[in-house]
């Protein structure tokens, strides 16, 4: 299967960073897998935190609690899709220079 189709697939759905990995670009596919890795992590912890909360005190709103959660889910949407179109073009560029390798 072509490069330029597997590893932004891989990226989107499996893990971000993948992709990067199986088109030899490992350092950047590890730096990228340990970006998701944190903001999950910490997200989640943020998450339990919110719970944790909300259940002590159920008569205090905590929309202060849920807008500070998107400052960790941006920051990992943004990866995600840097890693998917970075998977994509490095991919792409990959094939071109294997199919002109073939000629």
């Amino acid at each position: 299967m072509k490069r330029s189709l597997l590893s932004p697939l891989c990226s989107a759905f499996i893990v971000p960073g993948l992709g990067q990995i199986l088109n030899q670009n490992v350092k950047k596919g590890l730096i990228i897998l340990a970006i998701v890795l944190t903001l999950f992590l910490a997200g989640t912890v943020k998450l339990a935190f919110m719970l944790k909360s909300m259940m002590n005190h159920p008569e205090t709103p905590s929309v202060h609690a849920l807008r500070s959660l998107w400052y960790l889910i941006l920051p990992f949407v943004i990866t995600w899709v840097y890693s998917v179109i970075d998977a994509f073009w490095t991919g792409r560029k990959l094939d071109k220079a294997m199919g002109e390798e073939i000629r």
